[in-house]
């Protein structure tokens, strides 16, 4: 019973501190967003269709920087030795 009870509260503890401190990739939300309506409100067609088109714009940005060519500038850089 009462370990049932922890892994619930644990788990959304879990949910919402990820939502308000993200890791360094995320977006951070407000302490309240939970209580917003837009935030539990399923999304419009419309809106899907957008965020997909979106994301698949990131991720073409993204393939593109990190090209066969670019590749190699961006290993020199990363092997770069310090400068003292």
């Amino acid at each position: 019973g009462i370990l049932i009870a922890d892994v619930f509260i644990y788990t959304l503890a879990a949910w919402y501190f990820s939502q308000v401190w993200p890791s360094d990739t995320g977006i951070r939300k407000p302490w309240y967003f939970c209580f917003l309506l837009s935030y539990w409100k399923v999304k419009s067609r419309q809106d899907r269709d957008r965020t997909m088109k979106e994301m698949k714009n990131v991720q073409t940005s993204i393939n593109n920087h990190f090209r066969a060519d670019n590749k190699t500038e961006f290993l020199s850089m990363a092997y770069e030795s310090p400068s003292c």
